[in-house]
Parts: structure tokens; sequence; C-alpha cells
């Protein structure tokens, strides 16, 4: 790894202070300083379903995917499309796409051709961005933090915000009819009615008040339907919209996310209930008289026919059959990841683990092209993980610790388990570190246990030691165990005898620990919105505080590797130079669409699993790659930029077999010359080059079409990106 020396960080970390200083609070996903976006496996929670016929939408946590359900018992995926963020709703009209992108705010998407979805406009807006609706040109999108924004769409590739109304708390839902707005006001147990025939200067009509807080409503003709938070469900007379008033109101098994009226029945999308379907045609009287269970939370569902397509946030989207409502048939299952939290790098794959499902592999080397490999279902919400050899270790917080073989990343197969005891509050193994023939495993409702795994198929608990303050990470180094727990603070364990661990050293902490990391010597501990706190621990009978840093937002977890300590803190990747401790110095952050929760590092790769939209493939730019690691190719290829399109900067990457003269320039459609990135002679393997958006003068260029030529040794190739502002 390439290191710069102490004289030149000095101008290096002023310059990156002065960038940082000038990054906005509320940052959108994709912002980034000194950080690379190699690539994403963007799967995550299914929240979003439209169908239009037999063609149906889907959002798979950051990917709009579009499925053929002509044969519904064998549908068939015509195009998917990675988006900046999770995607919370789908509308479509005139051959485009209107998605709820979450952090990102509105996207608009041309499915003219459904095979090659493209992005054509993105519009980011202030705060997260969560339910649609349209209504000709205008798109009424509501933003969970700072109400209902309209937006003219009649030129999709230019969507511009022309009113607002600032809701009493969140805007949760949206349907529009007849110049009027009928919002779900989230946490305000409200249905707001707008006038929104000035679409400038929305004006308040009318409201209802109801007992729970509405999570969506539907409207058919002078009547609004409303599902909850609480499980209720309200229906309402907007027969006089300056004076809404009530029908009939009931209580459901469980939260009702989304709601569809057709006929005399209404189909709720009702959290872990599933999907329900209630009688409407005995008003006041609401009668579910139908059910049918999904494997998570239902969330989002769409008719189309006698279809019903349920988006399940952690089960993936189902098809099913309600032809004879309300007897419900599963005519079709298609399984998404759910949310994903702590993630492991060992070889060329990383290892997520997924709470509601098990265990997700994907190839991430080389990086620009990660591969989904393969699953393993796992009972107990798998939460932390560690690989080692040919298995992965699975702390379950619900159900002990799960082994699972993986010599053959493409079919994973649990192998063995460890049950923890059963205590009255439950069992909850949280964490697992394994160094050479043990396994380290702390579970939150007893402390630490020493496992003999040199049969991984049949583990052995051969020590323990109790602790009774929730401990919630462990790390191994060595002869000495390091834990942290939510109550009392940071302990290390001597286990040169694993049969009998014995506590070594306490400090106290105020506050939740969340992970802890040995590198070095040293052990960085993460202690959400309080920072990170990092102790020299190579005397483990005389352990120093280094420095606790207290710059961060919601410090999860930490990876390290040579200077830099590499930080998951909600919705940003931060990358921390630690050269020079005690002092820490933030050099580069990378914002991601969703919580960044789970983190690992190489030194060529950092590796950032989001629990909303998938997995993030990120370099630090900082840092060289050593000429070791470049590979040769057998000729010259110049590779496809990423992010494509993009805002305002992406990655441009080529490969050369032998040393050559290297020309490579960005060109406007018309032919015009408007940079050049490199003009020299370059070395065989790898390179990579980013392009900010910038002409030769550094002047910021246009949205727009724009081609990059490689030329090599008189040999030319080009390919073509997209600038979306």
């Amino acid at each position: 790894m390439h290191t710069p020396s102490a004289t030149c960080r000095l101008p290096l970390l002023l310059a990156i202070t002065a960038a940082l200083a000038a990054a906005t609070a509320a940052a959108a996903p994709g912002d980034a300083l000194n950080v690379s976006l190699e690539s994403r496996w963007a799967d995550g929670p299914s929240y979003a379903v439209h169908a239009e016929g037999h063609i149906v939408y889907c959002g798979n946590g950051g990917v709009l995917e579009i499925w053929d359900c002509f044969n519904r018992f064998s549908p068939y995926l015509l195009g998917r499309l990675a988006t900046p963020s999770a995607i919370f709703d789908i509308e479509v009209s005139g051959g485009y796409a209107y998605l709820a992108n979450y952090q990102a705010g509105l996207l608009v998407v041309d499915v003219g051709d459904m095979r090659a979805p493209a992005v054509v406009a993105r519009l980011q807006t202030d705060g997260d961005l969560y339910r649609i609706a349209l209504d000709g040109s205008l798109v009424y999108a509501c933003d969970f933090d700072y109400g209902l924004r309209i937006i003219d769409a009649s030129d999709p590739a230019d969507p511009t915000e022309i009113g607002s109304y600032l809701t009493d708390c969140r805007p949760s839902d949206v349907v529009v009819a007849g110049g009027l707005a009928y919002v779900a006001d989230m946490y305000d147990s409200g249905l707001m009615i707008l006038d929104v025939g000035s679409p400038a200067t929305p004006a308040l009509v009318g409201y209802y008040y109801g007992d729970d807080p509405p999570w969506a409503v539907d409207l058919v003709g002078t009547t609004a339907y409303l599902v909850g938070d609480y499980g209720g469900f309200a229906v309402v007379d907007v027969s006089d919209p300056a004076d809404p008033g009530e029908v009939a109101t009931a209580w459901m098994n469980d939260v009702g996310y989304d709601v569809t009226v057709q006929g005399d029945y209404a189909f709720v999308a009702n959290d872990w209930d599933g999907l329900g379907i209630y009688d409407l045609s005995a008003l006041p009287s609401i009668t579910r008289v139908g059910h049918r269970d999904t494997a998570g939370k239902a969330w989002r569902l769409a008719l189309a026919g006698d279809v019903a397509y349920v988006a399940d946030q952690a089960g993936g989207l189902y098809a099913l059959d309600v032809t004879g409502a309300p007897v419900i048939g599963l005519i079709d299952h298609r399984q998404t990841p759910g949310l994903l939290q702590p993630v492991a790098l060992h070889g060329n794959f990383a290892y997520l683990s997924d709470e509601s499902n098990g265990l997700w592999i994907v190839r991430c080397r080389p990086p620009a092209y990660p591969v989904e490999m393969g699953f393993c279902a796992l009972p107990g919400s798998p939460y932390h993980l560690d690989v080692a050899g040919d298995y992965a270790y699975v702390a379950c917080y619900a159900g002990h610790l799960q082994i699972v073989d993986v010599s053959d990343p493409a079919a994973p197969f649990p192998a063995g388990y460890y049950e923890t005891p059963t205590y009255p509050l439950g069992t909850g193994a949280v964490s697992v570190a394994v160094q050479g023939t043990y396994a380290y495993l702390v579970d939150r409702y007893w402390g630490l246990y020493v496992l003999d795994v040199t049969d991984p198929t049949a583990p052995v608990g051969v020590g323990s030691w109790g602790m009774i303050s929730y401990p919630m990470d462990v790390d191994v180094a060595g002869d000495f165990v390091y834990a942290v727990d939510q109550i009392a603070g940071f302990r290390i364990f001597d286990v040169s005898d694993p049969a009998d661990p014995v506590q070594r050293h306490f400090v106290s902490l105020e506050g939740t620990s969340w992970a802890v990391t040995v590198d070095g010597g040293r052990a960085f501990v993460s202690r959400g919105w309080r920072g990170l706190t990092v102790f020299d621990v190579s005397d483990p009978d005389a352990i120093a505080l280094v420095t606790h840093y207290t710059g961060l937002s919601n410090c999860k977890e930490v990876a390290v590797c040579g200077d830099y300590a590499y930080v998951a803190d909600g919705g940003r990747m931060r990358v921390l130079d630690i050269a020079s401790l005690p002092a820490i110095a933030e050099v580069g952050y990378y914002d991601t669409g969703g919580g960044a929760l789970g983190i690992a590092a190489a030194s060529d790769l950092i590796l950032v699993g989001d629990w909303e939209d998938g997995l993030y493939l990120l370099s630090n730019d900082l840092v060289l790659p050593s000429a070791a690691d470049d590979s040769a190719p057998a000729r010259p290829v110049l590779r496809q930029n990423f992010p494509n399109p993009f805002n305002p900067r992406t990655t441009i990457s080529f490969d050369l077999p032998a040393v050559a003269r290297v020309a490579l320039a960005v060109y406007a459609v018309d032919g015009r010359r408007v940079t050049t990135l490199i003009d020299g002679e370059r070395g065989p393997g790898p390179h990579r080059v980013v392009w900010h958006g910038r002409d030769a003068a550094g002047r910021p260029v246009s949205s727009g079409t724009y081609f990059y030529r490689l030329e090599v040794d008189g040999r030319r190739a080009v390919r073509g990106m997209v600038l979306l502002k």
C-alpha cells in the first residue's frame, strides 16, 4: 500500500477538511469525497409493486425489476435497473416509470424498452420520498420529512417542483381526484384534504382525525379508506370535502401499510399478517373474510384482474390468486433479500447476513462485476457473522449459532449449529469471532461462550463467562477476546485456557457500545452517536485510552486497514485517517441510499452493507493499488463507466496488456472534445480515472450524452455515458 509521507499529508488534510466543511448536511445518495463507487449489488427489501396488465414493476431494494406475467405461473424478467436508493413506490404513465426513490428523491425512468430501462431524470427532494401519485403531468410526492411536494413532469427529462404543502406530521400516502389531494398524514391520525386546483398554492379544505395514524389511503367515488399503524381500518365519507365524516371503523390483526378497494372488498397489506381481505358490503360492519400469510412484512400491493401482487419487505414478490376471494391461492413467489446488516469479506466473496432470511454470498472480485453466487436459508434472525476456511459462522439473535458450509459458494448449506441455553428473556446470539479451532460467541442474555469447532459440523462448548450487561459484539486476537456491551462497557478476556476464560480487564463506558474491532494492538469501539473510542490493548494489564473521536452521527461498525478506519455511520461510510493517533481526521466519505450498518475492508476494496439497498463496493482514492495486484489482459479493454447515468462524477476503467501510449478523452455528441483525461504512457494492468463532469477549463458541463474514447497505440475504443443533473 502506498502511504503519503507526513510532509505531504498536512496540505492534503487541510484541503480535505475544507471539502468536508463544504459538504451539505442533507447529503444525497452517491455524494462522495475521495471514495469511488466500483459497483453495487443493489438487491434488498421489497417495498413497492405496480401492475399494468400483465406487466409488473417491483422494487428489489435499490433495483427496479420489470416482469412479464402473461404466463402468471412462469413470469419472465424483462429488465433490471439499479437506482441510487431503495424504491418505495412506483407509478407508470406514458412509457415512463416514476419512482419514490427514498433518500434519492424522485427518479424518472424510460421504460419504453422494458428490456433496457434507463434513468432520464432525478429530482432530489429535501427528505425521504415515500409514496407518489400521478395526475396528468403532475406528480404528487409524499416527502416523509417535508410534506407534500407537487412536481411538474410534463417534460419527464426535466421534472420541476412547482408547489408544496407542509402537512402537520409525515405524509405517508396520497390519492388525487377532482382537483383534490387526499393525504394520509402519519403520526397525526389524520386524512388531510387539499385543494390542488392551483398546484402552486395547495390549500387545506378539510380534515378527518381518526384513532389510528394512517399509512395508506384509497379513494372510490366519494369514499376514502384508511389503514393505519395500530391496525385500524377507517371508512370516511368525503362527499363534502370540507366536512369529512366517519362511516365505519374496525381493528385488523396487524398494521395496514397499503389498501386497495375493489367492489365490496378491501385488500390490505397487513404487515406480518400478510394479505388481508375485508368485506365492506354491509357497512358499518367491516369483516375480515380472507387471509394469506407472507414470509415477512406485507408492505405494498397491486391488483391486476384476479391476481394480487404483494411486495413483502423480507419475502419478496408474491403473486396471489384472488379469483375465489376470500379464498387466496399462491401462484408464484420471487424471493428478494430482506434487511441486510453485517458483511464479511473472505477471499473473492462477500458474505451478507439477512435478518429475515439467511446468508447471501456475492462474488466481489473483480469489484466492477459483482455476481450473486448463492443463498442459504437460516432460522432465528441471522445477525453477525465470521468466515473461516470453508465455513461461515452466523450468530442468530433468535436462533443460536448456525454454521454454513460455503466450500461451494454457489451451493451453501447448513452444516452444524450450537444451541445456546434459553433464558427467561429468550436466546440472543449476537456476534461471533473465529480463530483457529475455536469460535467465540456472545449471547445478549448470558455472555461469552467458547466453542471448539475442530469439527464445524459438531461444535462443542468448552467454556463460558457470564455477563449481565447485554453484550453486543466480540473480536479475538491471540490469547485474548474483546467484547463490548450495551450497558457497561469494554471487556478483555484471557482465553489461553479455552475451558476457563477469565476477565482480564474492564473499562466502563457510558451508553451502548455497538461493535469492537482489534487491529495492531488497538481496539476500536463503535459507540453510536457518541462516536469512536480507541484503546491501546498491546498490554492487556494496562489498557490505555488513545483517543475519542466525536465527529460521527451513528457509529455502528468499523473496519481497519492500514492507515485508515472505515466507519459505517448511518447513511454514510466515513474514511478516517488514523496514521497519526491520537489524531484522527476524516478524509473521505460515501453516502449510501439507506442505512450503512455493515462494513469490511481490504487494501483494494471496501464493502458496505446497507440494510435498505444492498451491497456497495467502494475504493479509497487515497490508496494507490499495489503493482503486485495488477493483472494484464491479452488486449486493451475499455470498460463501461460506473455509475451510469451519473451526477456529477463517474469512474472510467480500462486494462492494458503492456506498456503503451494512451489517450483518453471525453467528447460531446457533436464530436467536440470536452476534456482530455489521460495523455501519456501507462503500464500494464488495470487503470482507473475519475471524470468530475467538467470541461478542460474546469467548468461544469450540462446534462446530456457524452462519449469517451480510448486510444492505445493507434487502436481506438469508444463508449457512451449520460450525465444527469
